[in-house]
């Protein structure tokens, strides 16, 4: 099935949002049919700043196809502030913490950024 509709799809983190955009990306390239417009926000610092953004999303929702939302944020503050929004709310973070404090027996750090410079590019280059 071809969606003409293009959906905006928005990329939101309390740091870079490279990761937003990484997860988020894999999975809409599970979707070749489907036209998006890709927004990142990135340095979501505060709640109102998240307010803010959710105020957009609120507007894109009310006027055509409701837009996706990846979120990175590790501030609890600002991720349940997304969670008000009316766009399809993807928490990549949110969803699993919780799963991962109690498997490992303590809290996360909720320390935004952290993921940047764990990789290891030498090791994908043969």
């Amino acid at each position: 099935m071809i969606n003409d509709d293009i959906r905006p799809v928005y990329f939101l983190s309390d740091s870079t949002g490279i990761t937003a955009e990484t997860l988020g990306n894999t999975l809409l390239t599970q979707f070749p049919a489907n036209h998006f417009d890709r927004i990142t926000v990135p340095f979501i610092t505060t709640v109102e700043q998240a307010r803010t953004v959710v105020g957009t999303i609120d507007k894109l929702a009310a006027t055509g196809p409701r837009p996706i939302v990846f979120s990175t944020a590790v501030s609890s503050d600002i991720r349940q502030a997304i969670a008000t929004c009316q766009g399809i709310i993807v928490d990549l973070i949110g969803t699993h913490v919780g799963q991962l404090e109690q498997a490992l027996g303590s809290p996360a750090s909720a320390v935004p950024g952290r993921a940047h410079g764990l990789g290891n590019a030498e090791r994908y280059q043969s």
